[in-house]
């Protein structure tokens, strides 16, 4: 059947716009992956080449998850392994927002994925920073009917919200592991990115993170052991990048590497779905419980903010910690990179909250060095770091 078309445009950016959500699961065991997922049988997931790419030192694959076979609702997901050397590393699940926006489009093509698309919209280069360099990246279209991910249902797209993106979010990541058994019970972490104005600001995935620590709630040994999050604040997007990737994503032979659209449906690559978002359904006016549930639950919390974006102003996303009535346990103080402030840092009982210096509406990609130290220190629970150093931190 046919699929509405799904444009592509920048949506309208309220005061308040724009929400990364990285959650930190984790387990112990720690193996090589790309070895296993061959004897798993996912040799035929494995993307051994893209059109235009260049020479690489880590695996990738791609494909289609199932995670409601009455509706035909199936997520696409990308896995960018980290380099063999680096492993055994962390597995991030990165998830955009919008709601309606894909992670393929923005997380893996503009933000912090391997590549970049050149504006010839037909080859590729690395991104110098990369954040599968110190963790294996795992991207996810999500709602369906967003990027890649689909839906046999028309009406899904008409009536999707939080809790069906929540859950069917979770059912994924439950038969992803089926499928990458070699992940189990690995340090694992899910960066999530949302934007709308004050009903869906702490939301999207917010829900998702209470959801997981519930289900492992009485768990004695839980698949997904919940270990924290760092909600960061964004707010738009790059108009030339997302020309560049839905010319990239739109070429039949891209398609076919990604092992995508496999069901043929007749409708372009769009890097956001305006249907989903025009008809989105559910999102709660706060979310504020589930913070307080989840710090009292003893995770680690960061939230990060580039210090000068004018959509999604550094005081804005102070006042939203503030609203949180948490106390102050280290005053606000610079962190550094090498010899240079990298931003500002303060402390709260139970949170804290790191800015980038000079960053924009995306820290990754407007200081994209800057972003992963900040990645790095947030996956090894280090502080930013206090004092200049002629040592420059590795990036």
């Amino acid at each position: 059947m046919e699929l509405p078309r799904m444009a592509s445009r920048r949506l309208p950016l309220p005061l308040v716009a724009q929400l990364v959500v990285l959650l930190g699961l984790a387990c112990g065991l720690r193996s090589s992956s790309s070895a296993a997922a061959a004897a798993s049988g996912l040799a035929g997931e494995r993307v051994t080449y893209l059109p235009g790419q260049p020479p690489v030192d880590f695996d990738m694959y791609s494909g289609y998850v199932t995670v409601d076979k009455r509706a035909g609702r199936s997520l696409f997901y990308w896995l960018q392994e980290a380099p063999a050397a680096a492993q055994p590393a962390p597995l991030v699940l990165w998830l955009n927002g919008g709601p309606g926006c894909s992670s393929v489009a923005y997380g893996a093509s503009e933000e912090l994925g391997a590549f970049r698309i050149r504006p010839d919209g037909a080859t590729l280069f690395l991104n110098d920073y990369r954040w599968n360099k110190v963790a294996n990246i795992l991207f996810l279209d999500s709602p369906a009917g967003v990027g890649f991910s689909y839906t046999n249902t028309t009406s899904d797209l008409y009536d999707s919200g939080d809790k069906r993106t929540a859950h069917d979010s979770y059912k994924f990541l439950v038969k992803w592991f089926e499928k990458f058994p070699q992940y189990k019970y690995r340090d694992f972490y899910i960066a999530g990115e949302s934007y709308a104005g004050i009903s869906l600001l702490w939301h999207y995935v917010p829900q998702l993170s209470q959801l997981v620590y519930r289900n492992n709630k009485g768990v004695k040994e839980p698949l997904i052991n919940f270990k924290g999050f760092m909600p960061w604040m964004t707010g738009s997007y790059d108009p030339c990048t997302e020309r560049y990737s839905t010319e990239y994503y739109n070429r039949p032979e891209v398609q076919r590497a990604l092992h995508a659209n496999v069901t043929g449906i007749n409708y372009t690559w769009a890097t956001c779905s305006d249907i989903l978002n025009d008809n989105w359904r559910d999102s709660p006016r706060s979310v504020l419980p589930i913070y307080h549930e989840l710090i009292a639950a003893g995770l680690r919390i960061w939230v990060f903010s580039g210090d000068t974006d004018a959509v999604v102003p550094l005081t804005a996303t102070r006042y939203s910690i503030d609203a949180l009535g948490l106390p102050t346990t280290v005053s606000w103080y610079p962190w550094y990179d090498a010899m240079k402030v990298g931003g500002w840092s303060q402390v709260y009982k139970g949170l804290s909250l790191v800015t980038v210096r000079g960053a924009g509406h995306e820290v990754p990609l407007h200081r994209p060095r800057q972003a992963l130290i900040l990645f790095k220190h947030f996956l090894q629970g280090k502080p930013m770091p206090d004092a200049p150093t002629k040592v420059q931190n590795e990036a």
